[in-house]
């Protein structure tokens, strides 16, 4: 069934967005629509387009996105206002940011009117291409729109954050890290608490008797005793904190302490209690500080063991001496979400393992199928693959273009089962282009395509050289003249040249064959402009008397007398002697009367020198009759008695 609507990507538009996908290639950037009436009728949409038929209107897209279903799917809408109209949809076109058309379809055809007209819509127009990678594409129209909803946004983030889809952080690269609160762990996969971090600086503050203390680092401090204080560069004193404990336990209404709220907490010196309802007694402080201090000798920490620690928020440090503050985590988290949002799906999927890794779902990098690489995976069969891909064969391999020989293949797979390849012979200058197909999962055989390097020779292409001859196997047509400088032979059982006078559309005019072998037959006249010269007179010597035998038979031309004439006018037979001029004529004329008048059926040319009548009759007896008056013209009959007789007469003249 023929599709009648249809949307195609342009050749402007394929080689653009094949650009896109190559390593740093600009991305397509589609900024609007253009549509058409297609001249009055509904158009074919044509790959070699560079504009629409006829063009009515064009606006800025209002919005261009990806299809939920299909990821490679860009789909670019248009709204034309109810103000705008008076012309017929046909066709529409879409433009990237150049003014060059990407993609042109047709539609079903239809009105639309402008308010003037008395009616009035807005119309929606959608166009949906297919492209192999939709990272080649800009999926934005200006900086304010955003074609991803924040519901879409929020729900692939929790899906996200609650996956183990990101990375871990290591001391060679950022990720994501767990928190801990132990102060002699040698992890290098975990990152100190504030916690940790305040047990440590305790520890060390014994210890340091050399700077003031801060926030940000260890040293000397002094005490106060004020419960109302804001300072963070003094420490309170036990009276400090006995007048808030004071004031605390005056306001108290017996409730227990938890880690929720305050009240009334019993105390523990255990070391090794894990309660959260229970609190630590100076003894067991000073148990776990005594602990500590016997195995803490005040030195740094460093990958390879425990120590003092300084805080660092950099996100682009390389020190393997400083430890993550939260700032820092949450910068890198931040930046994390960022690079999730810009990847999509893409985030959580794995990366291919290898340069002929086919698993469904994984992320190509450079190399992979040979794209970006110096040079493509290497396969034995040229039949193996079943992908689209760029490989190399060496000259061990088979099934490849040109056998014994290492070759470049490019496949091209429609699905599992169809498919094309495009091969070179490696290493050869000028080597010619072959292809081959597959259908119905086999291979077909390579065939070399022709080119001003590598052009056929005249057997490949069922042709005759025009510098080393040949034979043509059927008939052939000149249109123009036929020259030959040598000799033309013509083969067959009974071998003929056929005339076809005045452009003739009959078999022939005029045929010359030989229908027996030594013969030939001219079939139509044969005239000749010169002397024929016969090879042999055997078969006219048969036929025709020779010149000599003709003059002794023969006599001669002017010795002998013209020939007589003769003839039959009106009944009347003549004869005329061309030597002599003597005529003589002889008729029967009926019902001649008395004196009556006989006329010739012409005249004589000078004199009639008689005539003979005789009555013609077999009854009765025969009256005396004889002519007169004769001249050239006629004679009087005269008849003894009177009467009326039918003559026959005979005369003579010149």
């Amino acid at each position: 069934m023929t599709v009648k609507y249809k949307t195609v990507i342009t050749k402007a538009g394929a080689e653009k967005l094949a650009a896109a996908t190559v390593p740093n290639g600009k991305k397509v950037n589609f900024t609007a629509m253009a549509v058409g009436d297609g001249g009055g009728t509904l158009p074919t949409p044509n790959a070699n387009q560079t504009k629409l038929v006829r063009e009515v209107w064009r606006h800025t897209l209002n919005k261009i996105s990806q299809d939920n279903k299909n990821k490679n799917y860009v789909v670019a809408e248009l709204v034309i206002p109810p103000e705008t109209g008076g012309f017929w949809l046909r066709e529409m076109g879409l433009y990237d940011d150049t003014g060059t058309l990407i993609a042109v379809g047709n539609m079903a055809e239809s009105y639309k009117p402008e308010l003037a007209e008395g009616s009035g819509r807005a119309q929606t127009l959608r166009m949906v291409i297919m492209v192999s990678d939709i990272e080649s594409v800009e999926l934005a129209i200006d900086t304010t729109l955003v074609m991803a909803t924040q519901d879409y946004v929020d729900d692939k983030l929790a899906e996200h954050e609650q996956s183990r889809r990101h990375p871990d952080a290591s001391l060679t690269a950022k990720g994501f890290t767990q928190l801990s609160n132990a102060t002699d762990s040698t992890s290098e996969v975990l990152a100190a608490t504030p916690k940790a971090v305040k047990v440590a600086y305790d520890l060390a503050k014994a210890k340091y008797t050399a700077q003031d203390a801060t926030t940000a680092q260890k040293g000397i401090v002094q005490l106060s005793s004020a419960t109302d204080s804001t300072s963070e560069a003094l420490a309170a004193t036990p009276k400090a904190v006995k007048a808030a404990y004071d004031l605390a336990k005056g306001k108290y209404t017996a409730q227990d302490a938890t880690t929720a709220q305050k009240g009334i907490v019993q105390l523990s010196s255990a070391t090794d209690s894990t309660s959260e309802a229970l609190a630590a007694t100076p003894k067991a402080v000073k148990a776990a500080y005594d602990l500590a201090k016997g195995k803490y000798t005040a030195q740094d920490a460093t990958t390879a063991q425990k120590g003092i620690v300084q805080l660092s928020s950099a996100t682009d440090s390389t020190s393997e001496v400083l430890a993550a503050t939260p700032k820092a985590v949450k910068a890198v988290s931040d930046e994390l979400a960022l690079v999730k949002k810009s990847l999509g799906t893409a985030s959580g999927e794995d990366v291919v393992t290898s340069s002929t890794d086919t698993t469904e779902g994984r992320l190509p990098v450079v190399g992979w199928q040979g794209l970006g690489a110096q040079s493509g995976p290497g396969y034995t069969d040229a039949n193996t693959p079943n992908v689209n891909c760029f490989f190399r064969m060496n000259a061990e391999g088979i099934h490849g273009p040109v056998a014994g020989a290492p070759s470049n293949i490019l496949q091209f797979q429609y699905d599992i089962n169809a498919g094309q390849q495009i091969g070179y012979r490696a290493g050869a200058a000028n080597a010619p282009m072959q292809h081959r197909t597959k259908v119905n999962a086999v291979w077909g055989n390579w065939a070399q395509v022709f080119d001003t390097l590598n052009p056929p020779s005249a057997s490949q292409v069922d042709a005759v050289s025009a510098s080393k001859g040949g034979t043509f196997a059927g008939a052939v047509t000149f249109n123009g003249a036929l020259t030959t400088k040598s000799a033309v032979e013509i083969y067959g059982v009974t071998p003929y040249i056929d005339f076809h006078f005045n452009n003739s559309t009959a078999d022939f005019t005029s045929r010359i064959s030989e229908e027996s072998s030594g013969t030939l037959k001219v079939s139509g006249n044969f005239v000749v402009g010169g002397t024929i010269t016969p090879g042999s007179y055997t078969n006219f010597d048969g036929r025709f008397y020779t010149k000599t035998l003709a003059d002794n038979l023969f006599q001669a031309k002017g010795s002998y007398g013209k020939p007589e004439t003769s003839g039959d006018s009106g009944g009347v037979l003549w004869t005329k002697n061309n030597d002599t001029g003597v005529i003589c004529m002889m008729g029967k004329t009926a019902n001649v009367s008395n004196s009556g008048r006989v006329t010739f059926p012409f005249a004589f040319p000078s004199e009639c020198r008689g005539v003979i009548p005789t009555r013609n009759n077999e009854t009765g007896n025969g009256a005396a009759m004889q002519p007169y008056g004769e001249s050239v013209t006629g004679w009087n009959l005269r008849i003894a008695g009177g009467g009326t007789e039918t003559v026959m007469w005979f005369a003579m003249g010149k």
